[in-house]
């Protein structure tokens, strides 16, 4: 028995050495984005979207301050919190996915009065509220810790380090377009330990990110720079951009590297430690959000289009700039764009009061 297995093996060796190089399976195709499904919210433009850590849920904000979340498997609304007053402008999930932070306006219309509500996604529960002692201005950027303990807050007076088990500010940055007096830390200061005040610029949606090792990082922009601060150790790269205009909105790559800008028609992106532009991709529409996919190699891009047509979404190879894909069917402005964790389904928030969920895994293979 065994010298005829060895004698069979021998012949399907053979004939497998003999197959044509023209026989050898295809290599893998791309494949156009499918619309999984078009979520509505209650007559409200929609500000932010964003994953939970094990992509299976994606939370909402919107102008009439409702917070949601959907089931991604089934585009059925699982929670709807209490949400804030108006305005709810960002929401990000705890590392673990087992809270969810939300920036919102409070109090009565005209009051400017702005906090971060942390909830319990299993119940919609808001845990605890997170505000300045004085009228808070809007928190237009959130970002977690990867640990968990802290949230990182920036909106249009300041950077804020939260502890998250005492609730209280560990770091503060003022920045604002009337500068402030610098408080200069003697040397060795730990800026985590108090406040730091600086006079600055603006700040904007995804201004905030913490390192891979926990550490935070903030940008603050004005016409023509961008400061990238590393709020750890208070070191600042100053970049000349040369841009007539405040960029609209920002992207770190996700290992923190690569910071992409946005000015009106333009996504230039620039190394975060020289400070260096890197490249830079021009279009003949306005650009209102770009966002990295989770490996960094490839750009959600969203613009307005000319009317008639409808807003767009580009997905762009970073290395070579090509177009990947084109998603369409917006009506209004795209607020925002986010990738699930394993950059396979990409979900854009806009002013026509809908999300739209899509299926982009086949679009690079």
């Amino acid at each position: 028995m065994s010298i005829q297995r060895t004698a069979t093996a021998s012949v399907c060796l053979l004939f497998l050495s003999l197959q044509p190089p023209g026989d050898a399976a295809p290599a893998p195709q791309p494949t156009p984005p499918k619309l999984l499904f078009v979520l509505r919210q209650r007559e409200a433009l929609n500000f932010w979207a964003a994953f939970s850590p094990d992509g299976k849920t994606l939370a909402t904000a919107a102008r009439d301050g409702s917070v949601q979340l959907w089931d991604v498997a089934t585009g059925k609304s699982l929670l709807s919190p209490r949400g804030h007053a108006r305005n709810a402008r960002v929401v990000v999930f705890s590392p673990d996915g087992k809270t969810l932070a939300s920036g919102g306006e409070e109090g009565k219309p005209g009051s400017q009065d702005h906090a971060i509500r942390v909830w319990e996604i299993s119940s919609g529960k808001s845990l605890f509220t997170l505000a300045r002692p004085s009228a808070s201005p809007a928190f237009l950027a959130l970002a977690f810790n990867p640990d968990g303990k802290t949230l990182l807050s920036a909106g249009s007076a300041g950077i804020v380090l939260w502890d998250l088990q005492t609730r209280k500010e560990r770091l503060v940055v003022h920045v604002g377009k009337r500068p402030e007096p610098v408080k200069v830390p003697p040397p060795g200061f730990d800026p985590l330990k108090g406040p730091v005040v600086e006079g600055g610029d603006c700040l904007g949606p995804n201004c905030v990110a913490f390192t891979l090792e926990g550490k935070p990082l903030a940008v603050s922009t004005n016409s023509d720079t961008l400061t990238i601060r590393h709020l750890a150790t208070g070191k600042k790269t100053v970049i000349e951009t040369g841009l007539t205009s405040t960029p609209d909105c920002l992207a770190f790559s996700p290992d923190r590297r690569t910071l992409a800008a946005v000015a009106y028609q333009s996504v230039r992106l620039w190394d975060v430690a020289s400070g260096k532009e890197v490249t830079r991709f021009k279009y003949t529409t306005q650009i209102t959000a770009v966002e990295f996919s989770p490996d960094g190699k490839m750009l959600a891009v969203a613009s307005n289009e000319p009317r008639p047509t409808k807003e767009a979404v580009r997905l762009l190879e970073v290395s070579s700039g090509k177009v990947l894909a084109t998603l369409t069917g917006h009506t209004r402005g795209i607020c925002c764009v986010a990738f699930s964790p394993d950059g396979k389904i990409l979900a854009s928030a806009a002013g026509d009061q809908t999300v739209r969920v899509w299926d982009i895994s086949g679009v690079r293979k």
